[in-house]
């Protein structure tokens, strides 16, 4: 049930629960400014469609706020929670809520690119590849294709010290900003593509041509934000493959582990889990001693936060770890993103519950799994923020028509999204 709109005041509306809302503010003549909150605020995406409106008008419902003129108008609601299936696995888009930003063209407008004002400050935008190799094993609904991943800045990949905090942060995601889609009046559709400069501070969709040229009007699109914990893709891992995925260093100081979260599914048959950590040099390196622990028959699950006990590990502040992991099994399914660079290496063909003292780095990809590590702090020291899959200091951008996208999104997709 989509939540209520409340009034805050002449131009300000507020939508959604009292830890993740949206607030909207509507000055005439202008599209609406929007305000995506997370952790009570605490990160948050203003976003505001660079269109003026002109003689427009406010249109308000229980649900729904929708301002425009005859031309365009923009309608903004709560998106209801939605769990897409792709090859029988459940991908929950909105496992947080959503916010709903349709534009709608009265008419063919003049231009093929539509631009957003979008300032983020402590947040970082991963473009997630509208194809990736064969070896990636990647399942993903259609519109997580061209989409951005969105995380905090100092929560991704961290150690938790708590189970209040890990519960809080998870892996440090905030939202995804799912590939935009164009409907016609018929019902037609077809993709946009979405690209992110914020250097600029700018949110582009860019419009096919062709396709609006022969639309029948009026046109929606609907750009998705999702509020959400939990990566867009999903892939298995073979059997007794251990994986390990970057995080940083404990957030408060020495301590001993407590349990390893991760997001998966595993529908049938019982499995066998080990999880432990290596320490960061260059990738996973030198195993944590006491590593690994053993969750012998943990059964069948759905899609969901799974915690495996991981009780006694010391870590250290200051230094980097790797979370890592082992099934017996093929057929746990684990959720991730791409954010760049290396955050995902497989060691392979190794016999169940017996990790190596060093990693052995068989393989390695951008994948970053949607899992964490929760810790007891023993006063060792205040916490130092870690550095392993926190690239945001260090992103380099290419320069492609006017937009700067990431160096690690590849060549092809760097021309299509810059497409004018």
């Amino acid at each position: 049930m989509q939540r209520t709109i409340e009034q805050r005041g002449t131009d300000r509306f507020d939508l959604g629960s009292l830890q993740d809302w949206a607030e909207i503010r509507v000055i005439p003549g202008f599209a609406p400014v929007v305000t995506m909150k997370r952790w009570q605020g605490e990160r948050s995406i203003d976003l505001e469609l660079k269109l003026l409106l002109p003689n427009a008008s406010l249109l308000e419902s229980s649900t729904k706020i929708i301002y425009g003129n005859g031309d365009v108008s923009v309608c903004l609601y709560e998106a209801e929670r939605k769990i897409v299936y792709v090859s029988g696995i459940p991908f929950d888009q909105h496992e947080l809520g959503g916010l709903e930003y349709e534009v709608i063209f009265g008419t063919r407008p003049a231009f093929n690119h539509i631009d957003f004002n979008i300032n983020a400050p402590g947040l970082n935008f991963y473009f997630q590849p509208l194809s990736m190799p064969s070896s990636e094993n990647r399942c993903c609904p259609e519109n997580v294709r061209g989409s951005y991943a969105v995380y905090h800045d100092v929560q991704e990949n961290r150690m938790h010290s708590s189970k209040a905090e890990g519960d809080k942060y998870r892996s440090g995601k905030a939202f995804h900003i799912y590939r935009p889609k164009l409907i016609d009046a018929l019902g037609r559709e077809s993709w946009a593509n979405i690209v992110i400069d914020t250097k600029r501070g700018l949110l582009r969709i860019i419009l096919d041509p062709f396709w609006m040229d022969n639309a029948v009007y009026p046109v929606v699109l609907d750009p998705d934000f999702g509020y959400m914990g939990i990566g867009g893709s999903n892939g298995a891992v073979g059997t007794n493959t251990i994986y390990a995925s970057g995080m940083a260093a404990p957030a408060d100081g020495d301590g001993t582990t407590d349990t390893m979260s991760i997001y998966s599914l595993h529908a049938v048959g019982a499995v066998d889990a080990y999880v432990g950590l290596y320490v960061d040099t260059a990738g996973p390196a030198a195993i944590v001693a006491g590593s690994p622990k053993s969750n012998l028959a943990a059964g069948t699950w759905g899609a969901s936060w799974k915690a495996f006990t991981m009780a006694g590990l010391s870590v250290t502040n200051g230094v980097d770890y790797w979370n890592t992991a082992q099934f017996d099994v093929d057929n746990v399914n684990q959720y991730w993103d791409t954010p760049g660079g290396t955050n995902r290496y497989w060691d392979t063909g190794e016999a169940e519950g017996v990790w190596n003292a060093t990693f052995e780095q068989d393989s390695s990809s951008a994948a970053k799994y949607s899992m964490y590590t929760t810790y007891t702090p023993t006063g060792g020291g205040a916490g130092v923020p870690g550095n392993v899959g926190a690239r945001a200091a260090s992103m380099i951008f290419k320069k492609v028509n006017d937009l700067f996208v990431p160096e690690y999104v590849p060549a092809f997709d760097r021309l299509l999204l810059a497409r004018r």
